[in-house]
This record gives structure tokens, C-alpha cells and sequence, in this order.
């Protein structure tokens, strides 16, 4: 592709947002998440933001996740802080 891009498999966590844990007494809400997540971001364009180029701790990187709308792109992040399905993380 040029300009030092590829393409691999990399787990990232969403920067600045905690969302419910899909185990555990969150369940419930973090299966709420998670669909959300799966219908808005399954077979459309996303663009991936880095906030280190390193992995934390637990080996995924912190990224600002954006999905391609209708009218732009939209932060993913935020859309979830939006809709109640995240909060804010420090």
C-alpha cells in the first residue's frame, strides 16, 4: 500500500470512555453495548485513531474509532458516551 501501511489483526480500547463489562453484575448492560457496537460498525467503513503508538498493559492500543455515516464520519466514542451505553474514563 505504500507510505509503511499494513494490515493485521490488533485489539484496541476505546480512549477516554469505561463501558459495562459483558460479565459479571454489568452483563446485561454490556451486552446492550456490544450490539450496538456489532450493528453500527459491521460491514462499514472505520477509521482507527491511535492515542499512543503503544500498547497499554493489557497489549491493546487506545483508539478513537470512527464509523462512516451518511452525513461524514462519526466518533464512535462519543456516540456511546451520547447514548448512555459508556462513561466517561480518566
Amino acid at each position: 500500500m505504500g507510505f509503511g501501511v499494513n494490515f493485521y489483526d490488533m485489539d484496541f480500547r476505546f480512549a477516554g470512555i469505561n463501558a459495562p463489562e459483558t460479565r459479571g453484575e454489568t452483563r446485561v448492560a454490556g451486552l446492550e453495548s456490544k450490539v450496538f457496537l456489532t450493528d453500527l460498525l459491521l460491514n462499514k467503513p472505520i477509521m482507527v485513531q491511535t492515542i499512543k503508538d503503544k500498547q497499554e498493559k493489557y497489549g491493546r492500543y487506545l483508539a478513537i474509532v470512527y464509523v462512516k455515516g451518511p452525513d461524514g464520519w462519526v466518533n464512535v466514542n462519543e456516540l456511546l458516551l451520547q447514548k448512555g451505553l459508556a462513561v466517561k474514563f480518566m
